[in-house]
């Protein structure tokens, strides 16, 4: 063999050695970051809290019960998730999604490299599957190590679930600001409607709002969402997934939809109370059967006897009635009616205005304890009867003492 050969030998030996070497410090490393990570199944085991909806009798929703500590959550499946939905956030989050390993290698040299130069300084960039692990599975904390684990589980969970699952996972554990967790939540805190009936409009603005949640909140901020969703139909304009038109009709769309009054006043919740009083005659009952922690974290979805028709005629029947005897000093009414072929309740008015605070609006009137006045009366009467009186039992208008507390005399 040559000098030249054995030159060549050695740096190819070298080369391999080094490879060699490279893989098991490679191998070292995912058996030591992996030791303590949570198995990547436990990501499909993970219960999520959902939010508790009671609807009337005709399946429209009244009330959506969440937890004050946590938020509104309803999951969706995978089936359910809009593709507008899909497209908004793959373009805005993860471009290559549905074509990488769980990991974007750049992405993984580059948090190396900030780390190394900048000391901890841990910059963004992950996949989808990355940020639904760290939610779901890790710590939020920023630190090299646990951008490392992160990876690693990534490319585990990548392995063993499909995208269209990991996708549905992500916008159920995604915070979207004002209390909505998943893209369910906030298609009804913001919206009011279900997040099947999303528009490109719609879709496009929720897709920006998890980068920075407090910062993009179109009720507080609305100049900042629109510059957000902006970005995202940039973005969906840039991968294929829809044509400039229709970014600019969906810009122009929102711009409108967010300077409307109805908008304001879903930000506010107005929008969502309805029948308040029977609502919270339903939440009590679940709260005495369930208990608080499966009314307010379970996702219970409740069907009441409750008939909005029959709910407007009473409260307008209740104003009247308070008007026409405002003369004598009557302010407040309550009613409730009952189908009497079945005892359930289908209307209740608690009080005629909820948000009169000075008249107690807020006091449920249908269920307080009161003197009931002549409505007491058959009640009596046929107790009476039970006992052998008859309408002729004559009964002497005088006090009575009992034994117990007739007088003795000294």
């Amino acid at each position: 063999m040559t000098c030249t050969g054995n030159r060549v030998f050695f740096v190819l030996a070298a080369l391999l050695g080094l490879l060699a070497l490279a893989a098991l410090s490679g191998l070292a490393a995912y058996v030591w970051f992996a030791r303590d990570l949570p198995p990547s199944e436990q990501l499909g085991q993970t219960t999520l809290s959902q939010s508790s909806r009671i609807y009337d009798r005709n399946g429209d929703l009244l009330f959506e019960v969440f937890d004050p500590q946590g938020g509104r959550r309803t999951l969706v499946t995978a089936a359910e998730i809009p593709a507008l939905v899909k497209e908004a956030t793959i373009a805005t989050e993860d471009p290559t999604f549905y074509t990488n390993i769980g990991v974007d290698p750049v992405g993984v040299v580059r948090a190396v490299y900030y780390d190394i130069r900048y000391g901890g300084a841990v910059v963004g960039g992950s996949t989808i599957t990355q940020q639904l692990i760290k939610n779901s599975l890790l710590s939020p904390e920023r630190s090299l190590s646990r951008k490392i684990k992160e990876a690693i589980l990534a490319v585990e969970v990548t392995r063993r679930y499909s995208k269209d699952d990991i996708l549905a996972l992500y916008l159920n554990s995604t915070f979207y600001g004002n209390l909505s967790y998943g893209i369910r939540a906030a298609s009804q805190s913001y919206f009011n409607k279900d997040a099947s009936q999303l528009d490109l409009a719609e879709a496009s603005l929720l897709a920006g709002i998890p980068q920075a949640p407090a910062k993009y909140d179109p009720c507080s901020d609305p100049d900042l969402a629109l510059g957000r969703q902006a970005t995202v139909l940039k973005l969906m304009v840039a991968n294929g997934y829809i044509s400039q038109a229709q970014s600019d009709a969906a810009s122009a769309e929102m711009q409108s939809k967010l300077r409307d009054a109805q908008f304001t006043r879903q930000c506010t919740g107005s929008a969502n109370l309805k029948a308040p009083h029977w609502v919270n005659y339903v939440r009590a009952q679940l709260e005495q059967l369930y208990g608080p922690e499966v009314l307010y974290k379970g996702g219970l979805q409740v069907t009441t006897t409750f008939d909005p028709k029959a709910q407007a005629i009473a409260e307008d029947e209740a104003r009247k009635q308070v008007l026409a005897l405002a003369s004598k000093n009557v302010t407040n009414a309550a009613v409730v009616v009952v189908d009497p072929k079945t005892g359930e309740i289908v209307a209740m008015v608690g009080s005629v205005d909820f948000n009169n605070s000075a008249q107690g609006g807020q006091v449920n009137v249908a269920d307080r304890l009161r003197q009931p006045g002549s409505s007491i009366k058959p009640i009596n009467y046929v107790t009476a009867f039970k006992k052998g009186w008859t309408p002729a039992t004559t009964i002497y208008d005088l006090p009575r003492i009992s034994a117990a507390t007739r007088p003795t005399r000294r």
